[in-house]
């Protein structure tokens, strides 16, 4: 059978690799390796070449195991699979994002394991809880006094150590027969209601946090989808196919930013990077905006003119919705210049023009 599967294995290799040196050299290694699929293609058959070269000797045949690292690629095949992926790249992105959020579940976890080895350490064992509604300890078939040892070995779920609290807090955040741990700590306390506030407090704040996490998920998804659909729309408008082009990764992803600097605000950089200097170790506050402005140490700004910066950041929600709705925040305006423009103050007008310049700066 290892006769037969590594030749075509290898065959299959050797077209994926002519097409990657084909793609290469038609687009150039630099604007090749710009896009995340074909970054992904490279990194799979590499890795598939040197698993199938390896295969070869004897003791690294357990190396089959990488072979299906191939259907990776057949995700890019179709758009849906990488809108889907692309989703669960910005999740991970927005999870980390959120370090506080993440950093409150991690809190909320030590405190409860902590509560939970004071309250609850060495209760629960094999063959206890024989008084409990549902067994923990002893199979729940038939009679709740059945000796025979409980096949599915609640009694491991405790908290005797950090680990297993840690474990059991998973198991009783993600609601797996929360109720079979709580009523088998519940026989073994004293009294009983003291370690149902304990399971019943653990849900309620988890249920908290987890709503907020769920709801930035929720928010990274939708932001994904319309950005595909809007996508989509513009491919149809101009009457285009792109092929192996994901726009929402190119052009939709990223959106073009200029900043000018006068020399006024030259010379309240160069202070604010001379401030952060002398406070930084003083005062952590500045930490995060010492980052921002990290980069301007190395850059011998002039300050008698001024200068402009430009780069690409990922698009946000709010972009996209300029995006989507530019024709209508135009006309927008105007008709708000028709109806407001003669009741208007002198101030109000100052006001008014203002916000019209930054709305049509955003547009841009």
């Amino acid at each position: 059978q290892i006769n037969i599967v590594l030749p075509l294995s290898f065959l299959f290799l050797l077209v994926y690799i002519v097409e990657i040196s084909l793609k290469i050299l038609a687009l150039g290694p630099i604007q090749y390796f710009k896009k995340f699929w074909n970054m992904c293609d490279f990194v799979v058959i590499t890795i598939s070449l040197i698993a199938a070269c390896l295969e070869l000797h004897p003791l690294y045949h357990s190396l089959a195991v990488v072979r299906p690292i191939k259907l990776i690629r057949i995700i890019r095949l179709k758009k849906r699979y990488r809108d889907i992926m692309n989703t669960m790249v910005v999740l991970t992105l927005r999870l980390i994002s959120v370090s506080n959020v993440s950093l409150l579940l991690i809190v909320i976890f030590y405190f409860f394991a902590i509560v939970g080895m004071e309250a609850f350490q060495y209760q629960v064992t094999e063959g206890c809880c024989v008084n409990a509604s549902y067994s923990v300890g002893h199979n729940n078939a038939g009679s709740l006094n059945s000796s025979a040892p409980n096949p599915a070995v609640y009694h491991l779920n405790n908290f005797d150590n950090i680990l297993r609290s840690y474990v059991t807090l998973f198991i009783l955040l993600v609601v797996n027969n929360w109720y079979i741990i709580m009523e088998g700590f519940a026989s073994e306390v004293s009294p009983h209601w003291t370690a149902r506030i304990y399971f019943f407090s653990f849900y309620i704040v988890t249920l908290v946090v987890l709503q907020v996490v769920i709801s930035f998920i929720v928010e990274a998804y939708v932001l994904q989808l319309e950005e595909a659909n809007h996508c989509k729309e513009r491919e149809e408008q101009n009457l285009q196919i792109v092929y192996d082009t994901d726009c929402v990764e190119d052009e939709h992803r990223k959106k073009e930013v200029r900043i000018t600097l006068h020399h006024q605000d030259i010379k309240k950089l160069n202070y604010l990077i001379t401030y952060t200097d002398e406070r930084r170790t003083r005062n952590r506050e500045l930490f995060s905006f010492d980052r921002a402005v990290k980069k301007f140490r190395r850059i011998n700004l002039p300050t008698e003119e001024g200068m402009q910066c430009s780069g690409r950041r990922l698009r946000t929600k709010d972009d996209l919705h300029l995006l989507k709705y530019r024709a209508d925040i135009q006309q927008w305006i105007k008709e708000h210049d028709k109806t407001s423009a003669p009741s208007k103050t002198p101030t109000k007008q100052k006001i008014w023009a203002k916000t019209k310049k930054i709305l049509i700066y955003l547009l841009e």
